[in-house]
């Protein structure tokens, strides 16, 4: 079995490529399986971290979900989680033909990336329940009866005509002018007409 250091686990040289043929963008990590150097495009899905797109899939990691079911065949609570991706009977084999040196290192290794994982859901499962209690708030999301969430369609924006209220009778008569479209300057002309003719 290869046996990994922390430096191996991100590439620190600029000039290392991707391992994977046609592919020559910067490889970010190197495989924890194959030990090739991958880009983010080849990185896995499941981990992206610690292995390729090759090496981890997501149908390589499928697990089927299984009523609890005696032999008498009484359903009791709970589920049966069953590994079908091939991801577990490689790691099965692997296991098996493990010497105890290398055995090992493999409990070491996945102990590791197991804390990883675990860290990274708490991160994840935190963040979420942040943002849900925030989107409920904000009501953009709604939770139904049974406890799921969902997002309800936007209400209709109405919009609303602003509506200037005058304060005094002066306001209203100058708002009222304004409105019919005399200036200023028209004001004026008039006082000055009707002075004009006083005068005269």
């Amino acid at each position: 079995m290869t046996e990994y250091s922390e430096a191996d686990e991100i590439v620190a040289s600029f000039e290392d490529r991707c391992g994977f043929i046609g592919c020559n963008d910067l490889a970010v990590y190197r495989c924890h399986k194959c030990a090739r150097l991958y880009c983010i495009e080849h990185s896995s899905e499941i981990d992206p971290v610690h292995f390729c797109t090759e090496c981890l899939d997501v149908v390589a990691c499928e697990v089927i979900e299984m009523p609890l079911v005696d032999k008498e065949g009484v359903r009791h609570k709970g589920r049966i989680l069953r590994p079908v991706g091939r991801a577990f009977i490689e790691n099965n084999k692997l296991i098996s033909d493990l010497n105890d040196e290398e055995l090992k290192d493999f409990i070491v290794q996945y102990q590791k990336l197991l804390h990883d994982a675990e860290a990274i859901t708490n991160l994840y499962r935190i963040s979420l329940t942040q943002a849900t209690h925030t989107a409920l708030d904000k009501e953009i999301l709604k939770q139904k009866p049974s406890g799921e969430f969902y997002f309800p369609p936007p209400r209709p924006q109405v919009e609303r005509k602003s509506r200037n209220v005058a304060k005094n009778p002066e306001d209203r008569i100058v708002a009222a002018m304004a409105k019919a479209g005399v200036t200023p300057e028209m004001i004026l002309k008039m006082l000055a007409d009707r002075k004009a003719k006083k005068a005269g």
